[in-house]
């Protein structure tokens, strides 16, 4: 009887124990449910934040406002990205950069708007591994024949160097084209594609807060950012004079159909840039100037009277554009006396009717004076009394 009640006793014990064991694990469960409950919500929330701040190429297809030209140019609010295709790997691209408006303070100082201050040959790369698109500057100064041995050193010794390198952002659905945002290099905080102050000799550094990447536009043969950049100088003790410098940076694609070089003349009148030659006949390396020259070439129909020594109009005219900002007053002493009594002088070279001048009208819907495809004469508003013969030329590499 005892027996029976202890072993009732026993049961009951047990069974309590179970019942205890299974509430507490239920309520374990439950506690378990709902913590991984809330890990899955913030998890999940986690990933729709960050899908909601990744650039993907459908955020930029959706948000992005695009300017189609040689590089696409993206602006997400204040950021800018350039979609580089792969056909723009390796290709050689010049950098303009020219001043495009001045502070008062500096135009007296012969400082004005259309001065060329920089300009350097690059050239762009994508690392896969790094997932990055690396810049490299170039110079074309040397040169060797293609098969001579002394190319492997030339090569080696005057190779190109690494300026500047981008984040992928993010590819095109079939991978020909990757996005970089570019902000750094045209608001001032690099010096990779533009040092203003060190090459007008003002030194120091521009200050970030004051200076704003103002615009991109981007056409068929280049891309042209506008900046403002400020910085501030003192002389003998007084007060630091703030001064705010407008800048022009223009990427320009350079043609693979490249002009024949043709050596200077101390003879003749041109500008030229200096060039080194190595070859494996030579016992010391040789220095000639190059000339900057326009591409002037026959028409096809025209070719046998070029050779024959009539004057013939070349395949392409050399256009100029007056500044809208030139006085009616000096426009035709311009145009006759500056430009068009240039034509003479083409004449020796057997081609007439060379020079031609227009004024932007509303005819000329495309024009853009940003535009490489249009050579524009600038008229400067400045206190001293001069002209500039001075250009930057794309004709050639050199």
């Amino acid at each position: 009887m005892r027996f029976s009640s202890f072993k009732g006793e026993l049961l009951g014990k047990v069974l309590m124990l179970f019942v205890l064991l299974v509430t507490s694990f239920s309520g374990y469960a439950q506690d378990k449910k709902e913590k991984n409950d809330k890990e899955n919500q913030v998890e999940s929330d986690s990933i729709d934040s960050t899908d909601d701040k990744k650039l993907t190429y459908k955020k930029f297809l959706k948000d992005g406002h695009v300017k189609k030209g040689l590089f696409n140019v993206y602006s997400i609010k204040e950021d800018y990205y350039f979609e580089v295709p792969d056909s723009l790997l390796s290709r050689d691209l010049l950098i303009v950069n020219k001043v495009s408006s001045v502070p008062y303070a500096l135009n007296g100082h012969g400082l004005n708007k259309g001065m060329t201050f920089e300009t350097k040959l690059v050239r762009f790369y994508r690392d896969t591994v790094l997932n990055k698109v690396w810049v490299k500057t170039v110079n074309p100064r040397v040169q060797s024949p293609k098969n001579d041995a002394i190319t492997l050193s030339v090569k080696d010794n005057f190779g190109e160097s690494i300026i500047e390198e981008f984040k992928i952002e993010t590819k095109n659905t079939d991978s020909t084209s990757v996005f970089i945002k570019v902000n750094k290099i045209f608001n001032g905080k690099e010096k990779s594609f533009s040092d203003l102050l060190t090459n007008i000799g003002l030194g120091g550094s521009v200050k970030a807060n004051l200076s704003i990447l103002e615009s991109i536009k981007s056409f068929p043969e280049n891309v042209v950012v506008k900046s403002l950049l400020t910085t501030s100088v003192s002389e003998g003790g007084s007060p630091a004079l703030p001064l705010t410098i407008g800048v022009t940076t223009n990427i320009v694609l350079l043609p693979t159909d490249v002009m024949k070089p043709r050596f200077s003349d101390k003879r003749i009148g041109y500008f030229t840039k200096p060039m080194d030659y190595f070859s494996d006949e030579q016992q010391e390396v040789e220095t000639r100037g190059m000339i900057t020259r326009w591409r002037l070439e026959p028409k096809e129909e025209d070719i046998e009277k070029y050779k024959q020594g009539e004057l013939v109009q070349p395949k392409k005219q050399i256009v100029y554009y007056l500044d809208p900002a030139t006085p009616k007053q000096w426009r035709p002493y311009i145009e006759q006396g500056g430009v068009y009594d240039w034509n003479v002088a083409f004449e020796a070279a057997g081609f007439k009717n060379v020079i031609k001048v227009k004024f932007p009208s509303e005819a000329d819907k495309n024009f853009d004076a940003d535009d490489v495809r249009y050579s524009v004469i600038t008229y400067a508003a400045s206190e001293k009394q001069n002209a500039m013969g001075a250009f930057c030329s794309r004709s050639t590499k050199w």
